[in-house]
């Protein structure tokens, strides 16, 4: 915090609004709550915090900052801990990395000698040296599964999702039927993965049948997985309510005070303190102004808003967001209910991201080269095959989107056979593709009519259709595989055909 303070006065900040800005860290409950629990998750998130002090620096001096070799070594340590503290901190620290390296070109060779250092650091003390002192590894799955999981319990919970005898068999092997409503929160999963002494050798076993359950009842009921993953989610992105819903357990301010007891000489005054603190907080109307998870989460999106109002495709002005942002992303797919401790990043992040957006330091124009390469791709006539197949890459997602949806709404909506679903739903993906085909990818004037030309594209599409009919049975019928995964193979599979195929139509008929 002291850094902090440091951070806002050289750059942003005068004196007295440091100082408010100080206050309002050090008096949010939620920051004393977590200030005084003995989680990894909170040097956790810690390291994200300083990292993005650190990325802010780093662009508004446009990397001028890493010429120090102490900010280096405080750069690289708070990295560590964000690969290290954490197993979803992966994702974040590799994207910075990644971003930093294609970013700065001058400081290329630190920032990938750092990352590949890193990385074989984390292996070693991960694998060799960890079995070198025998140190245990869980093989537990079940947290990849928090959030699947979690919604498999809302759906059977739910009137509206119904479960075959084989599907209830297999929830049935998870953990005991009655388990799942018993223990029933439509926020967590956590009771029953907990309650059930089985749960991690069936889980394991079962992980491929529990994804494509998951997977299956999900498309099938949409309502159902967005309800659901809402209910799962919320601790992320609600207002906390109450200072009760911060998921800090109840025996860790007894923890704290038995390991002061050993080591620090504190007065249980300072305890009983902070307990009546939060109580006046928690029953007063001041809970509102505190920065929470919502507040956090929705502050730092409004930020990345400022900046890319404001600089456009100018990426790397957006980079002291990739770690905060990445992170909640990863968690919000991982998350097993009420876990909001993963994401205490963002009740620290908000405030620095926000300062960093209104400054004018954020706002000096400058045109990126991903800007100037979006704007060739996606602007005028082409002949260009590489640019052509990027562009149909987008034409191509837009019209399977049309494609995959419109096969869901006949067949689960409509009651349709799925493979005349298939047909309707591939002639409607196909008029889409057309018509953007003409506007953005294939955009040559030609010597045919367009009644004959969409003829010969259409002909083109039938036989696109016979490929894709062929692979949907097959996968579907033969494999057994659902028949929207099958759906989603044979689109990825066909648009390779579609594409060359009418490349060679356009330059034959030119």
């Amino acid at each position: 915090m002291l850094y902090f303070c440091y951070f806002c006065r050289k750059n942003f900040l005068n004196f007295k609004a440091t100082v408010i800005v100080l206050l309002l860290f050090v008096l949010n409950p939620i920051f004393i709550k977590y200030t005084v629990t003995l989680w990894k998750d909170i040097p956790y998130s810690w390291s994200i915090f300083l990292t993005t002090l650190f990325l802010i620096n780093i662009v508004i001096s446009n990397g001028d900052w890493l010429k120090s070799k102490k900010n280096k070594f405080f750069f690289i340590l708070s990295s560590i801990g964000i690969l290290v503290l954490r197993h979803n901190g992966v994702a974040p620290f590799a994207l910075m990395f990644i971003a930093l390296i294609i970013f700065y070109p001058k400081l290329r060779k630190f920032f990938t000698i750092s990352f590949i250092t890193i990385l074989f650091g984390n292996y070693l003390i991960t694998g060799p040296v960890s079995n070198f002192f025998h140190v245990i590894k869980s093989e537990n799955k079940s947290e990849l599964l928090g959030l699947v999981n979690g919604q498999l319990s809302n759906y059977y919970n739910e009137d509206q999702v119904s479960f075959s005898e084989e599907e209830l068999e297999l929830l049935n092997t998870i953990s005991p039927l009655e388990n799942w409503t018993k223990w029933y929160n439509s926020r967590n999963f956590n009771v029953i993965k907990f309650q059930t002494e089985s749960y991690t050798p069936n889980v394991n076993a079962h992980f491929t049948e529990i994804l494509k359950l998951w997977l299956k009842k999900s498309i099938q009921n949409p309502k159902a997985f967005i309800k659901s993953y809402l209910n799962m989610t919320s601790p992320i992105w609600e207002n906390v309510r109450s200072l009760n819903e911060v998921d800090i357990y109840q025996n860790d301010y007894q923890n704290l005070v038995l390991y002061k007891e050993r080591k620090f000489k504190i007065s249980d005054t300072f305890f009983n303190k902070l307990a009546d603190y939060d109580a006046s907080v928690n029953n007063s109307v001041i809970r509102w102004l505190f920065i929470n998870f919502g507040e956090g989460l929705f502050l730092i999106l409004f930020a990345l808003a400022i900046i890319m109002k404001r600089n456009g495709l100018n990426l790397k002005r957006w980079l002291p967001f990739v770690p905060v942002i990445i992170n909640t992303l990863v968690i919000m797919c991982l998350i097993t209910g009420e876990e909001s401790r993963f994401v205490y990043s963002q009740v620290l992040c908000a405030v620095p991201l926000l300062l960093y957006s209104l400054s004018s330091y954020a706002n000096k124009k400058e045109k990126s080269k991903f800007e100037s390469f979006c704007k060739q791709v996606f602007s005028g006539k082409t002949n260009n095959t590489i640019i052509q197949f990027i562009r149909y890459l987008f034409v191509g997602g837009i019209a399977a989107i049309v494609n995959i949806g419109m096969l869901y709404v006949f067949t689960e909506i409509f009651n349709f056979y799925y493979i005349l679903s298939n047909i309707l739903s591939f002639i409607l993906g196909l008029i889409v593709n057309y018509i953007l085909s003409k506007k953005m990818v294939f955009q040559d004037d030609v010597t045919i009519s367009k009644n004959k030309e969409f003829m010969i594209y259409a002909i083109i599409g039938i036989v696109g259709l016979g490929f894709d009919t062929l692979i949907v049975w097959i996968l579907t019928d033969v494999i057994h595989i659902y028949y929207m995964l099958s759906k989603i193979i044979s689109t990825l599979l066909v648009f390779i055909w579609n594409f060359v195929a009418r490349k060679l139509l356009y330059k034959f008929i030119k």
